[in-house]
């Protein structure tokens, strides 16, 4: 190589910043070339303003062996960088940025380190002190203090790196541009490292004089961005067991002494505070000084100052558990969110679903997602075999929100990368899919359409609907909305009026063979089916069973509790308006059981008025509900040739529109729609 160092000066609409940087890169540059080492400045200047390319023009480069400019029109850091490192022609190239300064032995203590620590490592300095906005001093360990675990959702390492080239032309910078998307090239850059077994090391007593200003790339990026990196290879399960397996081992062996560990690394980080009061620091940083007031030495002191060797630990311990469930698993061909815990139609449409797309062979393999083990027990046995389940918040006591969701993200963009997710009345799926969605563009999004309950306050029926909101902002990201009733997608369309062609009806199967009835004689016998809360406010079995008395009909309303077989009753009684009570309905039906219900029960793809059951008028209120149910109830006694036909129309209506073999036809009809689309 024709020099030892390339120093990479990255410049774009710095020109209030560029002279103090370079002077200060131009006295760390005579310091080391006085001890005999080549060293060149090369800028890349990517789109710069006119004023910037005029002082890069004017500039003098005396202070220097060598010296190159480029022009790129990038619009981005990565590739700008990358191009730069393409033409360097040192041994070493060193990252700057074009407000930033650095202490005068730098060059010298970096590159010492480098040639010491060998062809796979990667230096940086050891301190941070931030000016300008705000004044901070963070301590910098290497990677055998700081490991992989801690860098799962922080960034421990610096973007200004020194590194020999050919590793760099190795591992690249990736292309990540300003946006509400991705961000922090630098801190994927070091996973990408760390992924192929780069150390990281410090420089001792080298400060990087890092100047924070509110109009900064990086600021921006913390402004608009989801402050997560794209993918990489160190979040592969079988690579990060392998790279942070050393790490995690030290914790498991002291297990219980965790409070110790953290309290050893506070008074570590506590220790290197120390540094502020030595002439080293002194001298470097009076030098920077005099090149740039702002850099006021009595504004730092000991209460301003971190270290990354107390950057959190749990979530890299809680992926690492995660990966150890997912071992090689995968690639996973169709992600769940399991449904909150009390969703368990929810949980058992989605479960059907699944298991019709792995008998078409549309799902080879699934993994579930839940945030507590209780969200997964609605799903259990009913899933594909070999479904992969992980709660998220077991793996680790102190995890938060936050943590759960990077988890999440990083788990799929490793594991899952063109999988379908399925999802349906999850507060964790909507949270997710709210920060993330817009960034999965190659998964298939599908949210399960339960549709409304209902709610009476005050006498008025109040809609209550977890859902409805969630699809209003997201629809643009979500692929398909299937749903088993009609009516929940013809009042959604209407509502939304927009995208209507993704939601698609699918019936709600019914796939155990029923107990049909034997119509060998009316038992006199109903079953009333409602919710909770409607049993305990009003004694409507007793009211109606009066009714129908007087007219000299004795028949027994039993209250629903999943326990009296179809071949001793005659028919079902529905008073509720909820959507979950549709599947005890459809295997009423099933069984040859007319259903009475009401009118306004969302019922009406189901309950035929005259062909499958009757429905009864509105509005009724609460006096006129028994009376109404009563007649309804006498007119299917009147005539048993009319009974018969309500039986058989019942059956078949379940047979053809929910019946396994319809079921399994129409998931694979809408999912080879859905993916060839």
């Amino acid at each position: 190589m024709d020099f030892d160092v390339s120093i990479l000066l990255n410049v774009h609409n710095e020109s209030g910043y560029l002279l103090r940087t370079l002077r200060s890169t131009e006295e760390a540059a005579r310091y080391v070339r006085s001890q005999g080492v080549r060293i060149e400045l090369l800028i890349v200047l990517d789109r710069p303003t006119l004023e910037l390319a005029a002082q890069v023009a004017r500039y003098d480069p005396a202070a220097f062996d060598g010296f190159q400019t480029v022009t790129v029109d990038n619009g981005s850091l990565g590739p700008s960088r990358n191009d730069g490192i393409a033409i360097a022609r040192g041994e070493y190239v060193t990252a700057c940025d074009a407000d930033d300064l650095i202490s005068f032995n730098a060059f010298a203590s970096l590159l010492e380190t480098a040639r010491r620590e060998g062809p796979q490592a990667v230096v940086f300095a050891e301190y941070l002190f931030m000016f300008g906005r705000e004044y901070w001093v963070g301590h910098y360990s290497g990677s055998d203090i700081v490991t992989p675990l801690r860098v799962v959702t922080h960034n421990p390492f610096p973007a200004r790196f020194f590194a020999p080239r050919e590793l760099l032309l190795k591992i690249p910078l990736a292309d990540i541009r300003l946006g509400p998307g991705f961000a922090f090239e630098d801190w994927h850059l070091n996973c990408q490292l760390l992924a192929a077994g780069v150390r990281f090391v410090v420089a001792p007593d080298t400060i990087l004089f890092y100047r924070r200003r509110s109009t900064s790339l990086s600021a921006e990026f913390d402004r608009v961005s989801v402050r997560q990196i794209p993918p990489s290879r160190l979040f592969e399960p079988t690579c990060f067991l392998s790279t942070a397996g050393p790490a995690y081992a030290r914790y498991t062996q002291a297990r219980g002494e965790e409070a110790g560990m953290e309290a050893a690394d506070a008074e570590a980080v506590r220790a290197s505070a120390d540094f502020l009061q030595t002439a080293v620091c002194r001298e470097l940083v009076h030098a920077a000084n005099l090149i740039d007031p702002a850099i006021d030495f009595n504004r730092y002191s000991n209460g301003n100052w971190w270290g990354t060797r107390t950057f959190p630990i749990h979530a890299g311990i809680a992926y690492y558990r995660l990966c150890q469930t997912l071992g090689s698993n995968g690639p996973f061909s169709d992600i769940v969110f399991a449904p909150s815990k009390d969703s368990l139609d929810a949980a058992r449409y989605i479960a059907e679903v699944l298991c019709g797309l792995a008998w078409s062979g549309q799902a080879a393999s699934v993994l579930v997602l839940a945030e507590q083990e209780a969200e997964l027990e609605p799903l259990r046995g009913l899933l594909p075999p070999g479904t992969i389940s992980v709660s998220m918040y077991p793996l680790h006591p102190q995890l938060t929100e936050e943590d759960v969701d990077v988890l999440t993200i990083k788990v799929l963009q490793a594991t899952a990368a063109k999988a379908r997710i399925h999802f349906g009345r999850s507060v964790y799926a909507a949270r997710f899919w709210r920060r993330f969605g817009p960034l999965l563009r190659d998964n298939r999004a599908i949210l399960y359409r339960l549709g409304e309950d209902r709610r009476t306050v005050d006498g008025r029926e109040f809609l209550v609907d977890e859902d409805f909101n969630f699809i209003s902002d997201c629809l643009g990201t979500l692929d398909m909305l299937p749903s088993g009733n009609q009516g929940i997608i013809a009042r959604d369309q209407t509502r939304i009026g927009t995208m209507l062609d993704k939601w698609r009806l699918l019936p709600v199967p019914v796939t155990a063979a029923p107990v049909v009835r034997d119509h060998d004689g009316f038992h006199y016998r109903l079953v009333w089916l409602a919710q909770p809360e409607e049993v305990d406010q009003i004694d409507l079995p007793i009211a109606v069973a009066a009714v129908l008395a007087s007219h000299g009909l004795n028949v027994r309303i039993d209250s629903w509790s999943g326990a009296i077989g179809p071949s001793q009753i005659d028919a079902v009684l529905c008073t509720a308006r909820p959507s979950g009570l549709r599947r005890p309905l459809l295997e009423a039906m099933a069984a040859g059981l007319p259903i009475i219900a009401r009118q306004t029960g969302g019922l009406d793809d189901l309950v035929l008025d005259g062909r499958t059951g009757l429905t009864l008028k509105e509005p009724l209120d609460e006096a006129a509900l028994a009376d109404a149910c009563a007649m309804a109830i006498k007119h299917l006694y009147d005539d048993a040739l009319r009974y018969a036909m309500l039986s058989r129309q019942a059956r078949e209506l379940v047979e053809t529109r929910h019946g396994r073999d319809a079921f399994l036809a129409k998931v694979k009809e809408i999912f080879a729609d859905a993916d060839a689309a």
